[in-house]
């Protein structure tokens, strides 16, 4: 089970430049709307599985690709969107990045938290 993380991260930046690949011919909204659903059928398949190769490979590979193909859309939605405003782009790309990379993480942290309140109430 430890090898479970890093085998995920690793694979979400192999997702990252897929995504760069396939943005020429694809919108943020569709980029995010396939990562959205891959996502729930790595969830929704998994329910159903129980041996630990089919746990490791969804949850390991398939999951943190999808993650990885969707990780880009918003942060290039940001882009798209910088005013240029005396030179000043430079700037504000970083900021939107960090901004968009810290949603990311303070999602995790308080859906996590409602998430264990609703599968284990009572501890």
């Amino acid at each position: 089970m430890a090898l479970l993380l890093p085998i995920s991260i690793f694979i979400l930046n192999l997702g990252m430049p897929i995504n760069n690949i396939k943005s020429l011919q694809l919108t943020n909204r569709k980029t995010a709307f396939i990562s959205l659903i891959g996502i729930c059928l790595c969830v929704f398949t998994m329910s159903f599985g129980t041996a630990f190769w089919a746990y490791l490979v969804i949850y390991g590979i398939l999951f943190g690709m999808f993650i990885g193909y969707g990780y880009m859309a918003p942060i290039k939605n940001c882009y798209e969107h910088i005013p240029d405003r005396k030179g000043m782009i430079i700037y504000y790309i970083g900021l939107c990045s960090g901004v968009c990379v810290l949603g990311m993480g303070i999602s995790s942290l308080v859906f996590n938290q409602i998430l264990i309140a609703i599968i284990n109430p009572n501890n």
